[in-house]
């Protein structure tokens, strides 16, 4: 049997992965895009990632959809909603599954989402029956989608994200992939300040830019990309050469407390 050694300063990685770290997280993103168009998209299921200003911050449901999808189904039975309100704090809540019915709404009112996955399922292996929309609560505007493809993904793909109230975040490795027979460009946002209100505004900067990525590229810095401030939004967009093109990426993003 094969002893465990002990963990010493240079497992800085596991560490952090492990939560031992104090004031020092790790967050993982990943977003894909199956139908990306010729024309810069968002990096998610169907290029949706909503970017209101403070104004346009909302409560959420899930949009009606499979009736196995229910509280008491052999589907999904609750969702998991996490994001960032207009204060810059991270709210976390779950909701139940209505079947074909809307969702009762969200307590919190979100102004950006970023990560959203199936909570509760009545089944062990395929944890939803149909596709997740997560929409706004006057069910005029979509947010999210968890796709099924053969098999329920229970997670969905968004590959962006807003540094929280109290961290800087810092860039540690990003991964891109395309089709196997198309090339596809991405370009990586840097948004100052989410909660600005009316302008002069703080521009949008380009942090990253590829162009005719084949299979996949990798983006490993000698030192992390950043700081990036709080309440500060990376987001992430590519196109595709020609029709639509499969795409997704992969951003490792440290967080420090301030």
């Amino acid at each position: 049997m094969a002893k465990l050694r002990n963990i010493s300063n240079f497992d800085y990685p596991l560490l952090m992965a492990d939560g031992r770290l104090k004031g020092i997280d790790d967050y993982h993103i990943f977003g894909r895009n199956t139908q990306t168009p010729t024309s810069f998209e968002h990096i998610c299921e169907n290029g949706i990632y909503r970017t209101p200003q403070i104004s346009g911050a909302t409560k959420l449901r899930v949009k009606a959809g499979n009736a196995a999808d229910t509280v008491a189904g052999v589907g999904a039975r609750s969702i998991r909603l996490r994001g960032i309100d207009i204060a810059g704090d991270e709210i976390d809540e779950i909701i139940d599954t209505a079947g074909t019915s809307a969702s009762a709404n969200t307590v919190n009112t979100f102004l950006r989402l970023h990560d959203v996955d199936v909570y509760a399922s009545g089944s062990y292996e395929n944890s939803h029956a149909g596709t997740i929309i997560i929409e706004d609560a006057a069910g005029s505007e979509d947010w999210a989608e968890i796709d099924i493809d053969d098999l329920a993904f229970a997670k969905a793909h968004i590959g962006s994200f807003v540094i929280p109230k109290g961290k800087r975040g810092f860039i540690d490795y990003i991964l891109m992939t395309t089709d196997t027979d198309k090339t596809a460009d991405f370009i990586f946002y840097f948004n100052a300040d989410i909660t600005q209100t009316a302008p002069p505004y703080k521009a949008h900067e380009v942090i990253q830019l590829y162009d005719g990525v084949e299979h996949y590229t990798e983006f490993r810095p000698k030192a992390p990309s950043g700081p990036f401030p709080p309440m500060s939004e990376i987001t992430a967009y590519s196109r595709g050469s020609t029709g639509t093109t499969k795409t997704s990426v992969e951003i490792e993003i440290t967080l420090i407390d301030e």
